[in-house]
């Protein structure tokens, strides 16, 4: 059917998170030497990047959005207080991985999913499509398909219809 979705809104997103950083940021180093006509198109490009992102909602595409812009920031700023930064947020990650907090709350979002042992079975799954088929992968939308019959998901679930990782997803349609 013609209504059926092929590619996942996430997948999409997150696709167009990693242009529209990669975009802003050439826009940003580079706007001093663009002509009208240029500035003009990236930033009609950008807009229709970012109402993408917008419009399929995709928490982690947002999320990773947010992220790259950061570190782009962090990386403008002089050396040495980017270099501080860097190293804050490091220290800061050591200090939640010694003591033991439970960061299982980051892969837990999905309702579909329900736990962390879900997405990592998701997860395995995946390689395992990965390594069965290296050359030419699966095909755009077929991850429910494939995993159902060759793979199926006791923990998951029968309604994950993609690999919940983006370098996952993409290796399991295309193949690498």
């Amino acid at each position: 059917p013609l209504s059926r979705r092929v590619i996942h809104p996430n997948i999409l997103a997150g696709a167009a998170a990693v242009l529209f950083v990669t975009l802003i940021g050439f826009q940003r180093f580079s706007w001093p030497i663009l002509q009208n006509r240029e500035r003009l198109f990236f930033a009609f490009v950008s807009l229709c990047l970012a109402l993408l992102l917008v419009v399929s909602q995709s928490r982690g595409a947002m999320m990773g959005v947010l992220f790259g812009l950061a570190c782009m920031w962090v990386l403008s700023l002089r050396v040495r207080s980017g270099v501080l930064l860097i190293a804050a947020c490091l220290a800061g990650l050591a200090v939640l991985l010694l003591a033991n907090v439970d960061l299982s709350f980051l892969i837990d979002s999905s309702a579909s999913i329900r736990n962390a042992s879900g997405r990592f079975e998701i997860w395995t799954h995946a390689t395992e499509l990965i390594g069965d088929f290296p050359f030419t992968g699966i095909g755009f939308g077929n991850f429910r398909a494939v995993t159902e019959l060759f793979y199926p998901l006791l923990i998951a679930g029968r309604e994950v219809g993609h690999a919940h990782n983006l370098l996952l997803q993409i290796a399991v349609d295309t193949g690498l």
